[in-house]
């Protein structure tokens, strides 16, 4: 089930399919009902467009899952589109991925929350084997992702700095009184 995957993840359901793809659940490790793949057919012709809303700035593992292999392609060009850029990764779909079995982590990336974070899947230059697609992962990288809704404005962030520092203050005066 999607919903119990921390971060965002986007399955193949309610990705834009360019191309005509085929559903599958003859392999039974997928996220939710089921994946799809390319039959093979119409190299360079079809694509999995994965958009999503973050619901927070910062960096993040973005991981592709589906499952592996001898049949699966060699080369699968993973393109994440972020706002400082486009990078395209290759992905060996004959190897287990790398995150539980079920998600292949094809880099980390910074993107804002106020603009779609996109991951395309494409079968271009694949010739060696089935191009599989099942869901996206976006997963927070540690503490850098900080949502627009949680960040207080910078003169509460102030306040609440400066109301800190004199509980501090107060208590280092009574500690310092059980010193005596």
């Amino acid at each position: 089930n999607p919903d119990d995957l921390p971060g965002v993840v986007v399955d193949n359901s309610s990705a834009e399919l360019v191309g005509e793809w085929k559903d599958s659940t003859y392999a039974k490790s997928y996220v939710g009902a089921g994946y799809i793949h390319d039959e093979r057919t119409g190299q360079g012709t079809k694509q999995v467009v994965f958009r999503a809303e973050l619901p927070a700035s910062g960096e993040y593992d973005v991981r592709l899952s589906y499952n592996h292999a001898d049949s699966r392609a060699s080369s699968v060009p993973v393109t994440v589109t972020y706002p400082g850029g486009e990078d395209t990764v290759a992905l060996n779909q004959r190897k287990e991925p790398n995150v539980d079995g079920l998600f292949a982590s094809v880099g980390q990336f910074q993107f804002n929350n106020d603009q779609t974070a996109v991951v395309t899947v494409s079968n271009e230059g694949v010739d060696d084997g089935y191009v599989i697609v099942d869901a996206v992962q976006f997963v927070p990288i540690g503490k850098t992702a900080i949502a627009a809704d949680d960040a207080a404005a910078p003169e509460e962030q102030t306040n609440d700095a400066m109301a800190l520092l004199d509980r501090i203050s107060e208590i280092e005066t009574e500690l310092s009184g059980l010193d005596e």
